[in-house]
């Protein structure tokens, strides 16, 4: 469908760490992609690794499509 392949946002990028490596983003269940956004970011932003870039703006811009107001950093 045209809808999917438009898909080419925060949905597509890979997950290289922890219990969800090697899926896309967009598979990851809501605890999972919290879990992420809540623990993971926060550590990935301040420490500032180049192979972490892509997730990091994949969590911070679905961050901010939910609504998180209470994203720790």
């Amino acid at each position: 469908t045209e809808e999917k392949a438009e898909a080419t946002g925060w949905e597509t990028v890979t997950v290289h760490v922890g219990k969800y490596k090697g899926k896309p983003l967009g598979q990851v269940d809501e605890v999972g992609v919290g879990s992420l956004i809540e623990k993971w970011l926060p550590k990935a932003k301040a420490d500032g690794k180049a192979e972490d870039a892509a997730l990091v703006a994949a969590l911070t811009e679905l961050a901010e499509m939910l609504g998180s107001d209470d994203i720790p950093y």
